[in-house]
């Protein structure tokens, strides 16, 4: 279906804003097809409306007033439409119209004031709508009622009184000239404000009513909605919750018994807090002091403090038979405890020192020497330094392997440490490892997988010496390759290959080899310079020990006069 539609976009915020006089005409020939459509935002963003219900307020130019709930369409974006009702399309002129939010949890916001025309079509001249109100919302409309009871009442008598008057109806003519005149009358005497009747406040009832302004419709939800001025029932649930039995008096402090009084200290035997200032009777003997007393049923504690210095409490129980006191007890003091303490702390011939214990757990308790020092295992020719660690298993230890032992690391004599573990996890086998130094200073390491029973073999430690001390080799030119500033140079190193050197040289040709024992065993990539011009080349060192530089990216690629060889290229 055609609509005539018009869009409107309302910021919500608190900043005061004008009503919006609008450019939007309907004609009262625009039935079913005036459709108004509402974005509504907050902060930038569309304001969603997933928990509320809209109402649109119309209040037309001749006092007709309509209060409708209009469709939300898409809740999560804030947008909303409605079509104007043939009721309200009739009545011609100026427009004030309303947006209101109300929400599930009794919140509620107006929104903007807007305002539209609705122009009377030619072929509707002879309309005469009268005033009229439509309410959507029960509570509204049963206000504007009784607003409107008092006003009409008489009018309606009157009428009908005219109406008794009208003999017959003889022709159309004679019938609205009829109904002209009535009109004419119900307008003149809903025009006069008077009082034309002489009504009283008594006959109506006022003098009941305080003169007053009553609340209207939105004022009332507005009260309704405020939690401030309300208890509610979780305050109520919490209130009754609290503390309702006295433990002090109402200002905070506890109860008095003053020294002109005898307190029978068995008397005392509600929950509280006292300060007495008698001796009283069985009382723990101070003639003034702090009483606690705590009960639950027929079990009651007392405990009373000294209040002169505090130096002195007292403690004793109520027995279940309601009747039965123990005696007060003393309760000891921190000094006192002390005192006892110390005097046993002093009797040193009975007492271990913290010095003799922290000696003692200083030791070594388990042993990874032999008792006079030396190592725990030994092997000499002949015999498998291995074979007897694992023998020694699930400990630590130290050990000694003459340089002819079997699987001993090194062929000068060796000394060591071993930490093997009992069965792991899994309950495959013993894991561990052996540290051992030779007397040349060489360090060598050995692991055990007991999965297996397998070790994995000595590995010598490299030093800066061995390190340091690595020749450069040159390497062999191939294919009309050349050196440029520095010859192309190569050595293995840390378990890597280090390169260097500055070659002249054509791409995608083998331009250098070296040893493959030097090579990394899968081949290896690395982007170097060029020199000459800014650019890079790739160059590829096969497994089998061939280098090759191919493809090129620089600014001049004629201006490339040869090619830095400076890398390090790991060999596994």
């Amino acid at each position: 279906m055609p609509y005539k539609d018009e869009s409107l976009t309302f910021t919500i915020n608190g900043r005061r804003k004008s009503p919006v006089q609008t450019n939007i005409q309907y004609t009262t020939q625009d039935k079913g097809t005036a459709k108004l459509a509402f974005q509504l935002m907050k902060d930038g963003v569309p304001l969603p409306l997933s928990a509320a219900v809209v109402k649109l307020v119309l209040l037309m130019s001749d006092g007709s007033r309509f209060v409708r709930n209009i469709e939300i369409i898409d809740k999560l974006n804030g947008r909303l439409t409605y079509v104007l009702s043939d009721e309200e399309i009739r009545h011609v002129g100026i427009v004030q119209a309303e947006l209101d939010v109300l929400y599930t949890n009794q919140q509620a916001m107006s929104i903007h004031e807007f305002s539209f025309e609705i122009k009377k079509a030619l072929i509707d001249t002879d309309i005469l709508p009268t005033v009229e109100y439509y309410i959507d919302d029960f509570e509204s409309l049963k206000h504007k009622i009784n607003e409107l009871y008092n006003e009409t009442i008489q009018t309606v008598e009157e009428l009908r009184k005219k109406f008794e008057d009208l003999e017959n109806i003889e022709t159309k003519e004679g019938a609205q000239k009829k109904a002209d005149a009535v009109q004419a009358n119900l307008d003149t005497h809903k025009n006069d404000k008077s009082n034309p009747h002489g009504v009283t406040k008594t006959q109506v009832g006022l003098g009941n009513v305080d003169n007053v302004k009553q609340a209207d419709f939105y004022e009332f939800r507005a009260h309704n909605l405020n939690n401030e001025r309300h208890v509610t029932k979780n305050d109520k649930d919490k209130w009754n919750a609290g503390q309702l039995y006295k433990l002090t008096q109402d200002n905070g402090r506890v109860f008095y018994k003053a020294s002109s009084e005898t307190t029978d200290y068995n008397e005392l035997t509600d929950t509280g807090m006292y300060l007495i200032y008698n001796a009283g009777l069985h009382g723990p003997g101070l003639n003034q002091c702090f009483l606690l007393v705590m009960s639950y049923g027929n079990t009651l504690v007392q405990t009373a403090y000294d209040a002169t210095n505090g130096l002195k409490s007292f403690n004793r129980i109520r027995k279940n038979d309601w009747e039965t006191w123990t005696p007060w007890i003393e309760i000891e003091t921190v000094e006192g405890a002390q005192k006892r303490v110390d005097a046993h702390a002093n009797k040193t011939d009975i007492h271990v020192s913290k010095a003799e214990k922290d000696k003692w757990n200083g030791a070594q308790l388990s042993k990874i020497t032999a008792d006079h020092g030396g190592v725990s295992i030994a092997a000499n020719e002949g015999e498998d330094i291995l074979q007897k660690i694992v023998d020694k298993g699930r400990t630590m230890g130290t050990f000694y392997a003459h340089g002819k032992a079997v699987n001993a690391p090194s062929t000068y004599s060796t000394r060591g440490i071993f930490h093997l573990t009992g069965l792991s996890s899994d309950g495959k086998g013993m894991y561990g490892w052996v540290y051992a130094t030779d007397y040349k200073n060489n360090v060598f390491t050995n692991y055990y997988d007991g999965s297996t029973t397998y070790w994995s073999g000595w590995k010598r430690l490299l030093t800066e010496n061995d390190t340091d001390s690595v020749p450069w080799l040159n390497a062999t030119y191939k294919n009309g390759a050349k050196t440029g500033d520095r010859q192309l140079q190569y050595k293995k190193e840390g378990g890597a290959l280090h390169l260097t050197g500055h070659v002249i040289t054509n791409r995608e040709v083998v331009f250098a080899s070296i040893p493959s024992s030097f090579a990394p065993s899968k081949s290896a990539t690395e982007m170097v310079g060029v020199s000459g011009t800014t650019g890079m080349s790739k160059l590829i060192v096969f497994s089998s020990g061939d280098l090759k530089l191919t493809g090129l990216i620089a600014n001049d690629s004629n201006a490339v006069n040869g090619y830095y060889i400076d890398k390090v290229i790991p060999l596994n």
